[in-house]
């Protein structure tokens, strides 16, 4: 992309998902319900399954600034970004 390396840079499919979660935020929970492998992502409460990386880096969801992660002050880019990376577009 644009910026020459990955914005969710997780080293499996679990850590891949709380990578755009610590963007995004948690997923809406009809979108969670519908998962056939909500049980490997998701607590039975809907919350996720939080771990630590190799490298024991713990990530959470709606913790992670999208202009410092784009290394961007440049609104509108991340606007053009952000309007791709929702959970549901309009």
């Amino acid at each position: 992309m644009q910026m020459g390396y990955p914005i969710f840079p997780g080293e499996s499919e679990k850590e891949q998902l709380l990578c755009i979660m610590e963007i995004l935020g948690v997923p809406p929970p009809r979108m969670v319900d519908r998962s056939p492998r909500k049980k490997d992502f998701f607590e039975t409460n809907g919350s996720p399954k939080i771990f630590a990386n190799s490298r024991n880096r713990i990530r959470k969801p709606a913790t992670k600034d999208i202009m410092k992660t784009l290394r961007t002050e440049d609104s509108s880019f991340v606007d053009f970004v952000l309007s791709f990376l929702q959970w549901e577009p309009a």
